[in-house]
């Protein structure tokens, strides 16, 4: 794959996986307060287990359909996510199955996390573990830095949000795996202003974290070997994305159960860009959260790893 198609895939790639985190974590009157303070106790959670599948349909421009030099675009055409596991926070143990597909092709792998220091993903390509890095103190943490920008976000959301964007519907009755679960159904329709702000909150934020942004896309960038390409064209692309996007449509359905946790979100989110330049002309993205085992005590079967039967990353490279 040529370097230019390198920088579009990724920038493409990673600003559709930007948007979707952002608008998961958006979400007066006292129907709008029990649903807000839903959604702070669900993110407060510290043990439990949980699944996010994100499945994006992209429609290519017109022009990269009949280029064949922009196959990738079209390989693009249907991305599907999928994490699945459980978590303690307060251990800091976690082990995740993750599944991605696109390109009519898709992988897996295992994800475990025994402590900040001993952090393994098994792929089926290696026999071994590979071991992953633990942040060492004064690097930047990517994950501090989304969460950062999220609270703004989400604080920018419940300020442009009214009361007659939230709709209580019946009291229902969900199944997940742990059984039927009683529950409150919300949904959440923003007007196209509300969305227009949001996303002006979303570029104010890039703008202002764009030096810590450029540190862990560098880090990304070293981790998966790419070259040829470098932080500031990953995130010139991206923010002309941002720029360019207009959110057509945001849905958002939820389920909060009788101690007050959403178990099961739906998020539907269309979106469609300016200028033939953008590697797609619209987007459709569809984002389910299901949580359950909430605030219970997990247990880790942890495999047996040690030097016999791992590596490093930097061994594999």
């Amino acid at each position: 794959m040529e370097v230019k198609h390198v920088r579009k895939w990724l920038s493409a790639f990673m600003s559709l996986m930007m948007m979707g985190t952002f608008l998961i974590g958006c979400s007066d009157g006292e129907t709008y307060q029990s649903y807000k303070e839903a959604s702070i106790r669900t993110g407060e959670i510290k043990q439990g287990a949980q699944t996010i599948t994100i499945k994006a349909e992209q429609e290519p421009q017109a022009a990269s359909q009949s280029n064949s030099a922009d196959n990738w675009i079209n390989a693009l055409e249907t991305v599907k996510l999928r994490l699945s596991g459980h978590f303690d926070k307060k251990a800091d143990q976690a082990i995740y199955n993750l599944y991605y597909y696109y390109d009519d092709l898709g992988t897996d792998f295992q994800y475990y996390r025994q402590s900040r220091e001993m952090q393994y993903i098994k792929l089926a390509i290696f026999p071994e573990y590979l071991k992953l890095d633990g942040e060492s103190s004064g690097e930047v943490d990517e994950g501090e830095i989304i969460t950062e920008i999220l609270d703004s976000t989400s604080e920018k959301w419940h300020q442009i949000i009214r009361a007659e964007n939230v709709f209580v519907g019946e009291k229902v009755t969900i199944k997940n795996q742990d059984g039927d679960v009683k529950a409150t159904k919300y949904t959440v329709k923003p007007t196209a202003n509300q969305l227009e702000d949001i996303k002006k909150e979303v570029e104010e934020q890039i703008g202002s974290k764009r030096e810590v942004l450029k540190i862990a896309i560098e880090k990304a960038l070293k981790n998966a070997e790419v070259q040829g390409v470098n932080s500031d064209e990953i995130l010139n692309v991206m923010e002309k994305m941002i720029a360019q996007m207009q959110i057509t449509q945001y849905e958002e359905v939820a389920y909060v159960d009788l101690d007050g946790y959403i178990v099961e979100k739906n998020i539907l989110i269309g979106i469609e860009y300016e200028g033939d330049d953008m590697p797609f002309k619209a987007q459709e993205i569809n984002i389910n959260l299901k949580n359950w085992e909430i605030e219970k005590k997990q247990f880790f079967d942890f495999p047996k790893i040690d030097e016999t039967n791992s590596k490093s990353i930097e061994e594999v490279r």
